[in-house]
């Protein structure tokens, strides 16, 4: 079905980020994910590619001869000096589940995204199967701003038991009912599925407002700050990346 063409009052295409955590052991990945995603993350699609990574592993990433538009950041950038050696040391960050969710749940508040009404995040793995023809804008954001995007049934999904842990834990049982979903016919809700993730940031914002004002924090900290925070109260009510999939 023809889709309608998202374009602001100025005439020019909504703005789109891309988000890439990566080490160097993701080189292989990323030397494929040149080669597939090209084209589809070209600068005629993507404003540009943000890719994070350790700053240890950063000469290794820049032999590979990244395109103009394809940014390389050391991931402490992305973090807020005063959380940075507690988010190293949170369980999970070695194994890197920990330090995608950080980079990616950060990044919209990084210098590098400012611009971005979209942020198209992206996992290391994440290989294209196309190109586009057109600006991707064009294809997945309506006309009033809403993104189109894949979802998955609840039901018998994988992630079910991490977004009915968020669901309950953040009290969204309104959204998303967080007793088990198996076994009951006809239940199904929809969520995100997993990465890529095309997220408005008008959205990410509304759900950020939401998450801090449930905490009730009353401290002069940065909103970037009281983000990081969040993600560093794993044990009470974490704020993670599957809480996005509730978009």
């Amino acid at each position: 079905h023809p889709c309608a063409t998202a374009k602001s009052s100025s005439g020019a295409s909504h703005s789109i980020v891309a988000v890439l955590p990566c080490t160097a052991n993701d080189v292989r990945w990323l030397q494929a994910k040149l080669l597939s995603c090209g084209a589809t993350l070209s600068a005629k699609h993507v404003q540009r590619v943000l890719v994070f990574a350790p700053r240890s592993d950063l000469s290794k990433i820049a032999q590979l001869a990244l395109p103009a538009h394809w940014y390389l950041i050391a991931e402490t950038d992305v973090m807020p000096p005063a959380r940075r050696q507690q988010l190293e040391a949170t369980p999970g960050w070695s194994n890197g589940w920990t330090r995608q969710q950080a980079i990616k749940l950060l990044s919209v508040h990084h210098r590098a995204a400012q611009e971005a009404q979209y942020l198209l995040m992206l996992d290391s793995d994440t290989l294209c199967t196309r190109g586009w023809r057109a600006p991707l804008a064009d294809h997945f954001i309506a006309a009033d701003g809403r993104v189109r995007t894949c979802v998955e049934p609840l039901n018998g999904w994988h992630g079910a038991t991490h977004v009915a842990r968020s669901a309950r834990r953040w009290n969204f049982t309104r959204w998303v009912d967080a007793t088990p979903y198996y076994g009951k016919p006809g239940a199904s809700r929809e969520v995100l599925g997993w990465t890529p993730q095309l997220l408005s940031r008008a959205g990410l914002t509304v759900v950020e407002d939401v998450l801090l004002a449930r905490e009730a924090d009353t401290s002069s900290a940065s909103r970037w700050e009281r983000i990081a925070s969040l993600l560093l109260s794993r044990a009470s009510k974490p704020w993670t990346e599957y809480a996005t999939y509730f978009l």
